[in-house]
């Protein structure tokens, strides 16, 4: 089942708007496996002198805005045991 659009649409206007190179979703929502209480997961590759506060903020402003838990993950800290799993199912949704 593909992304939901409108949900697509929200996170890349979002993205725009901050220290971000690429953002993906992924897990249950890219897979299409999400119900409505599933949090979202967001990979992002973050621009340089991105602070963990931005990460921090990211997660409030997008649970603000889409009325769901948001998980925002740095793609730079993510572990090689983890990694190969984030990556089978990720969609890129905004890339500068």
């Amino acid at each position: 089942m593909p992304l939901d659009e409108e949900l697509a649409n929200t996170l890349r206007y979002y993205f725009v708007h901050q220290p971000v190179k690429r953002a993906y979703v992924f897990g249950s929502v890219a897979r299409g496996e999400a119900t409505s209480q599933s949090d979202i997961d967001v990979l992002v590759e973050f621009d340089k002198g991105a602070t963990l506060f931005d990460q921090a903020r990211m997660s409030w402003q997008l649970e603000d805005c889409l009325h769901r838990k948001v998980d925002v993950i740095a793609e730079s800290g993510l572990s090689h045991h983890i990694r190969p799993f984030i990556y089978r199912d990720r969609i890129l949704v905004y890339e500068k």
